[in-house]
């Protein structure tokens, strides 16, 4: 749902946050009024909402912003590590059963199946 809406964004945070006119963002906040604020004592902003961002990367950010934005735009150009292809697998196949509600021995055993076969992770064994 799109709305029209007046945010009041405070110290320290109005000197970090770019935001344009038609942008789209999710704000967490207390309203007063007609206006939403943001403080350090209550609320978040986000813009881009629909874009995710890691922890990794932000927590690579501090450091160097241009380190992390250049890791998410060209991580797809690396090649992963066998530990990582291995933490996505076990991710996945945790994901696929607990969507599912699927834990039994028979079910995960289909399910990991199913994942390791997948042509996106054949290329990367």
């Amino acid at each position: 749902m799109k709305l029209d809406i007046f945010c009041k964004i405070l110290a320290p945070f109005r000197e970090t946050v770019e935001v344009k006119v038609g942008d789209t963002v999710h704000v967490e906040g207390e309203k007063h009024l007609d206006t939403w604020v943001i403080s350090k004592e209550a609320g978040y902003f986000v813009v881009s909402p629909d874009h995710l961002i890691s922890g990794t990367s932000i927590a690579n950010s501090i450091r160097c912003m241009r380190r992390a934005v250049l890791n998410e735009r060209f991580k797809a150009c690396e090649k992963g590590t066998r530990q990582m292809l291995v933490g996505t697998l076990v991710h996945e196949i945790f994901q696929k059963a607990a969507m599912s509600n699927r834990f039994t021995q028979k079910a995960l055993e289909e399910i990991t199946s199913q994942t390791i076969y997948a042509p996106k992770y054949l290329g990367e064994m």
